[in-house]
């Protein structure tokens, strides 16, 4: 080992001739322990040993999400089954192609409004005071809403994260998208449907998934970014098809933006209800931008 390249700290690190960062005990002796990467075993060593100390990196993983494992996680939560389901209803309810196609520009401002505000979220809460206390450090925090509702709600303790389990074991459920799957596998295998065939589907669909990905998380991250660019480009295929048919005369396509038919409203419905179910409508499958939020101390 090269004395010139040593770099002894009590209590802190040592470099090695090979520049390796390893353990400094204190006493000159250096100790290097199995698990973790020696960089992130010595910082998170120097974090217990000062009050103060802030590891601003995470953990090297291989195994760990990048930006397209995050995009895929997006997507596929984008593009599911309420997406297709979805616009045949919203149709349904307005009659009209550009009462509709309105809608879901609708739904997608509604998108871009809240994926600014989970990210000003993401990056600024919590925030804690270091130091001598006069200042706050953002600290950015995976869970998705819970950090931030307590970070807000502090008082009374534990209400935060009572509200947020209950609502998210209620509404946050995957049963609707397991029982959609159920749904569409049996459709596509023309296959006539039974409650029982439907709920036993769901409940493979969802062991299968909840077993991968306790077995093993690499396989979780590549059978995620598998699905999500398998939905986009069949997504990608759909619409270039629509605009192949543009061009052809009396097809549905070339009917649909024309602009003497595209905005008629004489077989459109006159209930004020119809209208609210299809805005809700277009807005519902767009509401997976907040997935990065869940694992936002994951990307590296």
């Amino acid at each position: 080992m090269d004395p010139t390249n040593q770099e002894t700290a009590q209590g802190g690190l040592q470099q090695s001739g090979f520049d390796q960062p390893i353990i400094g005990t204190g006493d000159g002796d250096t100790v290097w322990r199995p698990g973790l990467d020696p960089i992130d075993e010595a910082r998170l060593t120097q974090a217990r040993k000062e009050q103060f100390a802030i590891v601003e990196e995470i953990p090297r993983d291989d195994a760990s999400l990048g930006w397209y494992s995050v995009s895929c996680l997006i997507l596929n939560r984008l593009i599911g089954s309420g997406i297709f389901n979805s616009s045949s209803v919203i149709f349904s309810n307005t009659q009209s192609i550009g009462i509709s196609l309105f809608f879901w520009l609708y739904g997608f401002t509604m998108a871009i409004s809240g994926t600014i505000v989970y990210i000003e979220l993401g990056l600024t809460v919590p925030r804690y005071r270091l130091g001598d206390g006069t200042n706050k450090i953002s600290v950015v925090r995976s869970g998705g809403e819970l950090p931030y509702f307590n970070y807000f709600l502090k008082r009374p303790r534990f209400l935060a994260t009572c509200l947020f389990g209950v609502s998210f074991v209620i509404f946050g459920n995957t049963s609707f998208n397991a029982i959609a799957s159920a749904s569409a596998m049996l459709q596509a295998s023309n296959t006539e449907e039974t409650r029982g065939m439907v709920a036993g589907i769901a409940m493979v669909v969802n062991t299968f998934a909840c077993l991968l990905h306790s077995m093993s998380r690499e396989w979780g991250i590549n059978l995620n970014n598998l699905v999500g660019t398998a939905k986009l480009g069949m997504l990608l295929c759909m619409v270039l098809f629509g605009f192949a048919q543009l061009g052809k005369d009396g097809s549905v396509a070339a009917t649909n933006f024309d602009r003497t038919t595209a905005f008629s409203t004489a077989n459109s419905p006159k209930e004020v209800y119809r209208y609210a179910e299809a805005i809700i409508l277009a807005v519902f499958p767009f509401s997976g931008f907040h997935q990065a939020n869940y694992v936002s101390t994951t990307p590296p």
